[in-house]
């Protein structure tokens, strides 16, 4: 999926852009493209796009949001962090055999949904204000439906 914000309904090209791809067998919304033009930015529209990805994990109940970026990009690291989005790994030859000495290292940034199934549904409030405080951006619920994914919880 793809989201373009643009001044007028007549402009024919978008001054930001938001490109979603979902991966379904591990349960992932990736944001595959954010931007946003240089004279737009600091407005709020990369926060807003941000937002949007967050409104449609949430309703489609993903367990993870994850973007990529280089570490070059200090810029767009910050961003992300503000945003919510921490480290969740790196690949030292992502782009080329080369990205360590080019500075180019690819890292992957999350901002995670703990699943709430294991939990203890009595305490359900306390257990989300505990994930609160620790950052978590939104939560999920796995359904288990006997095909695609076993029954079986340990607690």
């Amino acid at each position: 999926s793809a989201y373009g914000v643009f001044d007028t309904e007549d402009d024919k090209e978008p001054y930001a852009v938001l490109e979603l791809a979902r991966e379904e067998w591990n349960n992932r919304l990736i944001i595959t493209q954010l931007l946003v033009k240089p004279e737009k930015r600091g407005q709020g529209i990369g926060r807003r796009l941000i937002e949007l990805a967050v409104e449609i994990a949430e309703k489609e109940d993903y367990r993870l949001i994850t973007l990529e970026t280089q570490t070059c990009n200090i810029p767009a690291i910050e961003f992300y962090k503000k945003c919510g989005f921490k480290l969740a790994g790196t690949n030292l030859h992502f782009y080329s055999n080369d990205d360590i000495s080019e500075n180019e290292v690819m890292i992957e940034m999350a901002m995670l949904s703990p699943s709430i199934l294991g939990c203890d549904y009595l305490e359900l409030e306390k257990t989300a204000k505990i994930l609160e405080d620790a950052g978590t951006n939104f939560l999920h619920l796995d359904v288990m439906d006997g095909q695609f994914v076993p029954n079986i919880q340990l607690s």
